[in-house]
C-alpha cells in the first residue's frame, strides 16, 4: 500500500472528518461560480450513467463556454454525450482522447473480475470529437 499502513488510516481519517463529504450535493444544486474546475471521473460510472444526465450535460456546456479548467479522464469523455442537442455538441471540432473498444482487450489480466469495456460504438464521433 503507498504510504504505507498509517498513511492510509491517516489519510481516511482526514476523508472522514472533512464534513462536505458526508453532504454530497446534486449535480442540479452545482453552481460553476463556486468552483475553479469541473473534473470527471473515469471508470464505468461516467458511461452508465453521466453520458445521459441532463444536468452533466448542463455542467460540461457552460464550462466548456467560460474558458475555465475542464478535466475529463479514462472513460469521463461518454459524459460529453449528454452535452447534445439536437444531436450537435458543443465539443464539435475538439480533439478528444478515450479508450477504443479494443484497449481493454489488451490489457493481460481484467481487474474486478472483468474487462473495462470500452467507449460506447460511436460515442467519439456522437459527441462531436471526431477521429
Amino acid at each position: 500500500m503507498a504510504g504505507g499502513e498509517q498513511g492510509a488510516l491517516d489519510l481516511e481519517e482526514i476523508i472522514r472528518s472533512a464534513e462536505v463529504m458526508r453532504r454530497p450535493i446534486q449535480l442540479s444544486d452545482v453552481r460553476l461560480e463556486d468552483y475553479d474546475a469541473v473534473y470527471v471521473p473515469g471508470g464505468h460510472g461516467p458511461m452508465a450513467d453521466l453520458a445521459s444526465d441532463a444536468d452533466v450535460g448542463r455542467i460540461l456546456t457552460a464550462q466548456l463556454a467560460s474558458g475555465n479548467p475542464l478535466a475529463i479522464v479514462c472513460h469521463g469523455p461518454a459524459a460529453i454525450l449528454a452535452t447534445r442537442i439536437h444531436g450537435e455538441s458543443p465539443f464539435k471540432g475538439y480533439r478528444i482522447t478515450c479508450f477504443t473498444n479494443e484497449e481493454p482487450h489488451h490489457r493481460a489480466e481484467p481487474r474486478l473480475g472483468r474487462g473495462a469495456g470500452g467507449a460506447p460504438p460511436g460515442a467519439r464521433d456522437i459527441a462531436g470529437g471526431g477521429t
